[in-house]
C-alpha cells in the first residue's frame, strides 16, 4: 500500500458517513479489512492524530514521510501567528476539487487538520449542493444565515444551520476534519438546540 493512500484510508477510518467511506476506499482500490495495516503504517510514521495521537505528538516530518512535499507552503497571517506558524496543503486523489490543510506550529510540531477548498473559495451553497464529502466547514460563513455549534470534540464539530435561502429551515451538519459527514432536517433529530459553550 502506498504511504498516501495508507493515510487516507487512516483519515476515513476516523469519519462518521460509512457509505462515503466504503466509496473512498473503493476509489483508492483498498479493502476494507486492510484500513488497519493503513492505521499501522500511519503509526509507525507517527502521524496519528486525535484519540491515539495528540496534536503536539505529530511533527511535519512524519507527514512528509507519508504525503511528499506539499503542494503549496503558506505562512499564517500576523492575526493567526499566534496560534501557528505555516499551512501545508495537499492535494488528495479521494477528495477532489478539496485541500487537504495541515497548520504547523513554529516547532513543527502539529497544531490543526482540516479539509479546504482547493483555491480556498468559500461557495455559497444550496441545499441541493449540501452533499456529504463535498462541503467544506469554510462554506458555513457564504452560505448560512446562522450556524452554532452544537457539539464537538477532537478533530469534530456539529452545527445547526439555516441557509441563506429564503425560508430556509434550520438543519444539523457534521464535520470531520472541516468535512461535511452527515445533513438532516434539524426538526428530524428531536433535540434541543442548544449552543456549545466552554463548560461542555
Amino acid at each position: 500500500m502506498k504511504p498516501i493512500d495508507a493515510f487516507q484510508a487512516y483519515l476515513m477510518s476516523c469519519m462518521r458517513n460509512e457509505e462515503c467511506i466504503a466509496e473512498g476506499l473503493r476509489r483508492l482500490g483498498i479493502n476494507p479489512a486492510d484500513v488497519d495495516v493503513a492505521k499501522e503504517m500511519v503509526a509507525r510514521a507517527g502521524a496519528l492524530y486525535g484519540g491515539e495521537g495528540t496534536a503536539g505528538e505529530c511533527r511535519a516530518d512524519s507527514y512528509l514521510q507519508l504525503l511528499g512535499a506539499p503542494q503549496r507552503v503558506v505562512p499564517a497571517p500576523a492575526k493567526d501567528a499566534f496560534f501557528y506558524a505555516t499551512r501545508m496543503l495537499y492535494s488528495l486523489p479521494a477528495w477532489p476539487g478539496l485541500q487537504l490543510e495541515l497548520r504547523m506550529g513554529v516547532d513543527q510540531t502539529m497544531c490543526g487538520i482540516r479539509f479546504v477548498r482547493a483555491g480556498e473559495k468559500q461557495r455559497r451553497l444550496r441545499l441541493e449542493e449540501v452533499i456529504p464529502w463535498r462541503v467544506v466547514e469554510d462554506d458555513i460563513r457564504a452560505s448560512c444565515s446562522e450556524a452554532i455549534v452544537v457539539d464537538g470534540l477532537g478533530t469534530w464539530t456539529d452545527y445547526c444551520c439555516t441557509l441563506l435561502e429564503p425560508g430556509s429551515p434550520e438543519y444539523f451538519w457534521a464535520f470531520d476534519f472541516g468535512l461535511l459527514q452527515e445533513v438532516c432536517p434539524w426538526k428530524d433529530l428531536n433535540i434541543e438546540k442548544r449552543p456549545l459553550t466552554d463548560q461542555d
